[in-house]
């Protein structure tokens, strides 16, 4: 083991991490890179959108706001649990016909034009299914979960946690996200963000810069 690995088991050992990220695939994926890096399992915890009492991240992040070290949140979410519902049902019946699509594509070119429809019915999902998640949302919450505890107390009021943005999208595009963090966060500087998909190094690595 290098020095830097175990610079990163070090500063992730006993740390509780919150997992905002609605791809239920994805989420305990995360989960798994964070264990395999010395964080316990029962110090995990995940929500699938921004609110709601079952997936809901918002009011969970208020209620253990002085208890978290690190919060890996997707920019993009879901707003609420029916939001969250109907993303899960597209993105179920997306994954049923990719799954003809590649058993179609099997058998050659007999095949060609049904798997051109299927692929023109996949298009039509995958914008259904981006039009159930908030292509902001991540960054809302951060905002909206700070002025509230700000409410609660008082305006000095700042995150112990440390916050890793992921997005799909290059980070040259984010500078008005970004832009709208610092304004409310402009005294916190435990901010990073990383692109989708990321190697698990990636991701430890960057916690653990955040977690220094």
């Amino acid at each position: 083991m290098s020095q830097d690995e175990k610079t990163i088991r070090e500063r992730l050992k006993g740390r509780r991490v919150l997992i905002i990220e609605d791809d239920k695939d994805l989420a305990p994926r995360l989960g798994d890179v964070f264990k395999s890096w010395g964080v316990k399992a029962t110090d995990i915890r995940y929500r699938r959108c921004v609110r709601g009492s079952d997936h809901g991240a918002l009011d969970f992040l208020c209620s253990e706001a002085d208890s978290l070290d690190l919060i890996c949140v997707d920019i993009m979410l879901p707003w609420d649990e029916e939001a969250l519902k109907t993303c899960d049902n597209r993105q179920h019946k997306w994954n049923e016909l990719q799954e003809k699509v590649t058993k179609l594509r099997d058998r050659g070119p007999i095949a060609d034009q049904d798997v051109n429809d299927m692929r023109s019915k996949l298009s039509v999902l995958s914008g259904q299914i981006r039009a159930t998640i908030d292509r902001k949302a991540g960054v809302k919450m951060i905002i909206e979960w700070c002025k509230e505890m700000r409410k609660r107390s008082g305006k000095d009021w700042t995150p112990r946690a440390a916050i890793l943005f992921l997005t799909a999208r290059f980070e040259a595009s984010l500078a008005t996200e970004i832009s709208e963090v610092k304004k409310y966060l402009s005294e916190f500087p435990k901010v990073k963000w990383i692109t989708k998909p990321a190697l698990e190094l990636q991701v430890v690595t960057a916690a653990a810069e955040l977690l220094t």
